[in-house]
């Protein structure tokens, strides 16, 4: 999912307006600014469910690891 929104959000619709704007050079731009803004979907979206989860209380219903003496 998130590769699809890095690829068809993000990459292609940054090809046309950079390759409109800065020629050849905004071609080559595309592909960093499209990882840049994906890296920053995927930190925004982690921490959403960061969020939710720690809301929903799920991570109290885990059990304790306990670890064993050597």
């Amino acid at each position: 999912m998130l590769s699809l929104a890095r690829q068809f959000v993000f990459f292609i619709p940054g090809l046309y307006v950079l390759s409109y704007l800065l020629g050849i050079t905004g071609i080559w731009i595309s592909m960093p600014i499209s990882d840049i803004l994906g890296f920053i979907t995927a930190g925004l979206w982690l921490y959403r469910e960061y969020r939710l989860q720690k809301r929903s209380e799920v991570w109290e219903k885990v059990p304790a690891v306990v670890k064993a003496e050597a």
